[in-house]
């Protein structure tokens, strides 16, 4: 009986696992925003281990901003973005495939991406709006 117990919540366990996760590492790159007014680039950088993502962008102006969250998975697809423990939205990864894709939403602030890797790069694109007309992205970074 304690066999087959073990062995079911192994799979249970690894049921909760991502089909595709992110590779981990250290990346950096450009990225380049689009706005309704105007549009610009940035510096980028990004770790990423065992689907967590810390992301942190310099701006033009200098000014920096960090943003962090963990992609957490609901089922072999499908997964919560946390940040400090909180969920803010849900996304999911194609299944055997290098695409996941987020929505959040927080407040006035409706954020979406998705995020491809190929090879040593991974591509960040995506779009938000906090009431003021949407800002759009689209970032390479290369693997360290």
């Amino acid at each position: 009986m304690k066999k087959t117990m073990i062995t079911l919540i192994t799979l249970l366990a690894s049921e909760l696992c991502l089909a595709y996760s992110l590779p981990n590492g250290s990346y950096h790159g450009n990225g380049l925003w689009n706005s309704l007014t105007a549009q610009g680039g940035y510096q980028t950088s990004a770790v990423i281990d065992n689907n967590r993502i810390n992301g942190h962008y310099t701006l033009q102006d200098g000014s920096t901003l960090d943003w962090n969250f963990e992609m957490q998975a609901t089922s072999s697809v499908f997964f919560d973005v946390l940040n400090h423990g909180e969920k803010l939205g849900t996304g999911y990864c194609l299944e055997k495939a290098s695409l996941c894709h987020y929505e959040i939403s927080v407040g006035s602030l409706k954020l979406e991406e998705s995020l491809v890797q190929q090879g040593n790069k991974i591509y960040r694109y995506g779009s938000k709006d906090e009431g003021r007309g949407p800002i759009m992205w689209q970032e390479s970074l290369d693997k360290e």
